[in-house]
């Protein structure tokens, strides 16, 4: 149902047919130039783009809406909310694996009482349109505590920030 994994499994057959052709005619001793397939391209949906450069206001407010939602996830100790706004292929910075780190996050959001988020966009570098380090707080209005992050975002195939990767501020 995903267009772009949809075009990227054809590749993928395409590909290894053209391999197997290739073996095939290697082991009848029958090599010649084979042309390589033609891929269909992975084309990402029509997203606003950031612009490339110097931080500024624009990419930070582009990223406003993901650091809220992150927030309020945060806040309401909503585990789902919150470990969507993780890429699929997030891995922890220290080095557990992924299954792990869920199961820490389901644990910590259990043991721990919800709380009304504050938060702030520090600032936000787009290394690409689809590809922006950001450094944002949270805190909690109640008892006046915040916390720093640092991630690498990355824009998903339906135009939605994902945390990619944390970085060490």
């Amino acid at each position: 149902s995903d267009p772009i994994a949809a075009a990227a499994f054809a590749n993928l057959k395409t590909l290894r047919a053209f391999q197997a052709a290739t073996s095939i005619s290697a082991a009848l001793g029958t090599t010649g130039d084979t042309a390589l397939p033609t891929l269909s391209w992975l084309d990402a949906p029509d997203v606003a783009a950031l612009p490339v450069g110097d931080d500024n206001a624009d990419q930070r407010d582009a990223i406003e809406p993901f650091v809220a939602a992150y927030a309020r996830a945060l806040g309401e100790r909503n585990t789902a909310d919150y470990l969507g706004l993780y890429a699929l292929s997030y891995a922890p910075a220290d080095g557990a694996s992924r299954a792990v780190w869920q199961l820490d996050v389901l644990r910590d959001f259990a043991a721990s009482d919800g709380f009304e988020p504050t938060y702030a966009v520090e600032q936000a570098y787009a290394l690409n349109p689809n590809l922006v380090t950001a450094s944002f707080s949270v805190g909690n209005a109640a008892d006046g505590s915040r916390s720093q992050r640092a991630v690498l975002l990355q824009r998903d195939h339906t135009g939605q920030w994902k945390i990619l990767s944390e970085l060490t501020p």
